[in-house]
């Protein structure tokens, strides 16, 4: 009997793993305004640890946003005492999951099938990073911030590994309820994936049932019966009080674009072709059934079959009024993900073909192969996050800091008064915007309107002390300023209301005439 990757096989992806998180946890990939919004609401959480949800006008949306993604940032970023690195901390490890996940399955597949596929997919994605640019899962924190959304995707990638595995030596019936625990939690963190990995469970228990009435294993009743299980999945999904809520959001319209993909008749290719290579690969599973013996073929099929699916379905929504092209763009980084993995796939057989019985899983143990899956995974990993821009995250988390500090010193505000944060030199205002809403708690519609789009303060009285980095003209005054130190000032907005009202009537209009304020003796005269 073939044996799934061994625990030394799973040691070295947690190895690689640890070794990836260190040499990106320094680097911020987006700028983005998402990156505030889930910033702030993280920040929030750490602060006060408080899951109910609130009407804090610092939030906006966020207020009845899915949390647990951000509960898990706020618990990692705890200790560490910064939420910038909770939330980084936990993109990385959800990206290493994905990725790490997808090896661990194709390493389930025969010795020279997994090698070769494992080496495809490699191939695949560093071509891709360097000729066609085709965003794949890690494109989701680069440029924009779709941080519940990776996170999410992580949990359903990994969820998939592990139901292959619980299937193997516990059987179909313990990865159904596992995958069914899974779809109520995720529930919780985006409903993107969690729509995907039901679209998976619903497949499986069709693809199953047929099979097994085809070979007179199940009879119609028992085949009738089992279609309950993806009906109480879907069930713990909508009365799930975060369903709701992503609805919700889903019909916000954003902006998302791709470098070589376009919408929307880009998209529906890249769904067209996702559906034929799940059905491609459902038809090898079923050829080679005996040969491939575990079912990762089966599920990595119907799980692109899904996300293709529901893309698609996502357009037709959008075409009568329902939705947003928004949503269906966020589809994108799973079909493109499942479409080189299913093509690694197919290669990786095509080329092994007349050893794809050989069931030796001894490659799995040696230090070669270990050494071999370890770089293929560093490469994957890499290879997966575009260049498209990065920023130093310890500068930012230092400044975090200096601000967290601050604001612990500076007393609450009045009734109907904002600290704002603006100008911070050498920083783009998203982070002006980002700070003014976690950590000083300036209303969001202030700070949208102010610090985000005009990137001016328009009205003074709403304002009770204006933090801005030190020596900024507009911002920081010796006769306005109440703290200063580590590069960073605090002034009251009061006087600096009073001086630019001086400096206003300053630059009113001088009037020389003999009926002015100079008389013509005294302008004539030197």
């Amino acid at each position: 009997m073939k044996l799934l990757p061994s625990r030394f096989f799973c040691y070295t992806l947690l190895l690689v793993t640890g070794w990836l998180l260190v040499s990106n946890i320094d680097v911020l990939r987006s700028q983005s305004v998402d990156l505030a919004h889930h910033y702030a609401l993280a920040y929030r959480i750490a602060e006060n640890f408080n899951l109910v949800n609130s009407n804090d006008p610092t939030l906006g949306e966020m207020n009845y946003y899915p949390r647990l993604s951000h509960i898990v940032a706020a618990i990692v970023g705890w200790p560490l005492h910064s939420t910038f690195l909770g939330l980084q901390v936990v993109s990385l490890l959800s990206l290493a999951a994905i990725w790490g996940a997808f090896i661990y399955m194709l390493n389930t597949l025969p010795r020279r099938v997994a090698r070769a596929s494992t080496l495809t997919l490699v191939l695949l994605l560093v071509v891709n990073r360097y000729v066609f640019h085709f965003d794949v899962h890690g494109g989701e924190i680069v440029g924009n911030y779709f941080y519940s959304q990776l996170v999410g995707q992580a949990v359903a990638i990994l969820s998939m590994a592990v139901a292959v595995f619980l299937e193997v030596r516990r059987g179909r019936g313990t990865a159904y309820v596992f995958l069914i625990g899974v779809i109520a939690l995720n529930t919780g963190v985006h409903l993107l994936p969690t729509l995907e990995l039901l679209g998976l469970l619903g497949g499986l228990v069709l693809f199953n049932a047929y099979s097994d009435f085809l070979e007179r294993k199940l009879g119609v009743p028992a085949a009738v019966a089992s279609l309950l299980i993806p009906i109480v999945a879907l069930a713990g999904v909508v009365l799930n009080p975060a369903f709701s809520s992503m609805r919700k959001i889903s019909e916000n319209d954003g902006t998302s674009s791709f470098l070589n993909i376009t919408y929307p008749t880009g998209i529906a290719t890249l769904c067209v072709l996702g559906v034929i290579l799940s059905l491609v690969l459902l038809a090898l599973h079923v050829k080679n059934k005996p040969m491939l013996g575990y079912p990762a073929v089966k599920y990595l099929a119907l799980y692109g079959g899904a996300v293709s699916c529901l893309c698609l379905l996502q357009m037709v929504l959008v075409k009568y009024g329902m939705g947003s092209d928004y949503a269906v763009k966020k589809y994108v980084y799973g079909i493109v993900a499942h479409v080189f993995v299913s093509l690694s796939i197919l290669l990786g057989f095509v080329f092994c073909r007349k050893a794809s019985d050989d069931s030796d899983t001894s490659n799995n143990y040696s230090l070669f192969y270990a050494l071999f899956v370890a770089v293929s995974f560093y490469v994957v990993f890499n290879a997966s996050i575009p260049t498209l821009e990065s920023y130093d995250l310890s500068e930012l988390v230092r400044l975090e800091k200096k601000l967290d500090a601050i604001a612990l010193q500076l007393p609450a505000t009045e009734a109907g008064e904002n600290d704002v944060v603006i100008g911070l030199e050498g920083r783009s205002r998203v982070f002006d915007y980002l700070f003014s809403i976690s950590i000083f708690k300036t209303q969001r519609e202030l700070a949208l309107s102010d610090v985000l789009i005009a990137h001016s303060l328009q009205d003074y009285a709403k304002y009770s002390r204006v933090i801005t980095s030190a020596g900024v003209k507009s911002y920081d005054t010796k006769e306005c300023r109440i703290f200063s130190g580590a590069g960073v000032s605090v002034s009251s907005a009061q006087c600096l209301s009073e001086r630019a009202n001086e400096s206003s009537y300053c630059r009113g209009r001088v009037d020389f005439s003999t009926a002015g304020l100079v008389d013509r003796i005294r302008a004539t005269n030197p």
